[in-house]
């Protein structure tokens, strides 16, 4: 089960790595 914390992690990682990509 992941966490909300986890998934908000997760997710920012993705974001602060692709925002330069875009």
């Amino acid at each position: 089960m992941f966490s909300v914390n986890a998934k908000h992690k997760i997710f920012k990682l993705i974001t602060r790595k692709r925002k330069p990509k875009m």
